[in-house]
């Protein structure tokens, strides 16, 4: 109802090829409009972006069913990060019902000397905490909590236990959705830490699937906003937009 709201349910306009796209930054997605607009073919290009912070894949799906197949676009993207495997209506039913959500996995995790500090620090200030929590090793603490010779996947542990499953059903019937509505739809992959199960699972159901993943050597180029913000800065949008410019193009996607 909240997007309802915000969107008049009227088609993309007839002249223009349109895109919905489930992408929690809107930069990436209004450049490349922008930037086709700009060109020389003469061909329009119109985005609609339906993702939020903290969406996963069931609230996607009601997105896509309740706005954007309304829309009549030509291409649905959705941008798959670790947020879909971690599902939000978890926190949310706990601060309703009073019931805190019980992470096992992170409880196994053993404090460095930052993260114990940032909490203790954390309980008077609470924002010098959260940036002192910013130094801490959370690889090495995943690594002391995964059982001895198993790798970590977001998917095998904590809320990705309750929330891949979860992520699976929606991504299915986003599937079915565009299937049933003749609207092509491609998943890109920008999870961090990577979910392995992803490709394997896109591959078996028939769901177009590309990488839009950040390489490590990437991190070395400055590309994220600071310790606390991870998302990505300006040089880490021109490298995203970059590859996605490429997937459109590689799989045809965008008219020529």
């Amino acid at each position: 109802a909240h997007l309802r709201r915000q969107l008049s349910l009227t088609p993309l306009e007839a002249t223009a090829s349109g895109l919905v796209v489930f992408s929690q930054d809107p930069r990436i997605v209004r450049r490349l409009q922008d930037e086709w607009q700009a060109g020389a073919s003469g061909k329009r290009l119109e985005v609609v972006n339906l993702g939020l912070p903290m969406y996963d894949t069931h609230q996607e799906l009601a997105s896509l069913r309740e706005v954007g197949l309304g829309l009549a676009p030509d291409l649905v993207l959705l941008v798959y990060v670790v947020n879909d495997v971690e599902p939000t209506r978890d926190g949310v039913e706990s601060l309703f019902l009073g019931k805190p959500v019980v992470d096992e996995f992170q409880a196994r995790m053993p404090d460095d000397f930052w993260s114990w500090f940032g909490a203790k620090v954390g309980s008077v200030l609470p924002s010098t905490g959260a940036l002192l929590g910013t130094c801490t090793d959370w690889e090495w603490r995943v690594r002391q909590a995964v059982p001895s010779g198993e790798q970590y996947a977001p998917e095998r542990f904590g809320r990705g236990v309750r929330g891949w499953p979860r992520s699976c059903t929606a991504l299915l019937a986003i599937r079915d959705a565009c299937a049933e509505a003749a609207v092509p739809l491609l998943v890109l992959d920008h999870t961090l830490p990577a979910v392995p199960s992803l490709p394997p699972f896109c591959r078996e159901h028939g769901i177009e699937l590309a990488e839009l993943r950040f390489a490590p050597a990437d991190h070395a180029l400055g590309i994220v906003n600071s310790r606390i913000d991870s998302h990505a800065n300006a040089r880490g949008h021109d490298l995203l937009l970059q590859r996605l410019r490429r997937i459109l193009d590689e799989r045809k996607l965008l008219p020529r």
